[in-house]
This record gives structure tokens, sequence and C-alpha cells, in this order.
């Protein structure tokens, strides 16, 4: 974008399609039907395949940044899941399945100790 095509959308209301995270994990990407590509800041309303309308506060060499006014169409469309969110999904079933062995060890030991107990009972009683 050079500055003067920038400069000329600060202020104005666009709808943008958030399409990705940005690099530094703290913004979203969305773009114009233009192909501007516009930064947002996270919010509620913004999610990777939402229509978002929002107002251009300032405008850099390569982007503009907005702001969000309100939501239009949600999940639109979805993109792939980042390495990122793929390693921390990763990360979170490979703990849930840490506890589900626990969960399953711990009742067979359970199961066991019944069995027993209740052997050296029916033992008892003959």
């Amino acid at each position: 974008i050079n500055a003067e095509y920038g400069d000329g959308l600060v202020g104005q209301e666009v709808t943008a399609l958030i399409t990705e995270r940005a690099h530094d994990g703290c913004k979203l990407v969305g773009h114009t039907k233009g192909f501007v590509q516009v930064l947002l800041d996270e919010s509620p309303e913004c999610c990777i395949g939402a229509e978002v309308v929002c107002r251009i506060t300032r405008a850099e060499k390569f982007c503009v940044h907005g702001e969000v006014v309100r939501a239009g169409n949600s999940g639109v469309w979805s993109k792939p899941d980042s390495l990122v969110d793929r390693r921390e999904r990763a990360l979170v079933e490979k703990e849930n399945s840490r506890r589900l062995h626990i969960v399953a060890a711990s009742l067979a030991v359970i199961t066991a100790f019944v069995l027993i107990r209740s052997g050296l009972k029916w033992m008892k009683a003959k």
C-alpha cells in the first residue's frame, strides 16, 4: 500500500474477513474486499473466519490498523489451524491421555484389591 492510499482509508469503516493470527500473536489479520491487510486487536467478536466491520485508525506502509465496530457474519469459512494451535492441542491431548492412563491404572489396582479381598473372604467361608 502506498502512503496516500492507506492514509485515505483512515477514519473509514470497512468490512474485513479475519483470515489468520498475526506473527506477533496478539493481533488478528483481516483483508478487505480490495485485499487491503487490516490488523485488529483480538476481541470476542473477532475470530478466524468472521466478517467484521472495522474503523481504520492508522495506516502503515504495508497494512492498516483498525478497531472492530461490529461483528458481521461469524464463521464464514475456516482456515486450517496454525502450527502453534496444533502443538497446543497435541499437548492438551497428551495430558488428557496421561490422566486417563492414571485413572485406568488406579481402577485396575482397586479392582485387584477388591477381588483379592473377596477371594480371601470366600476362602475363609469354606
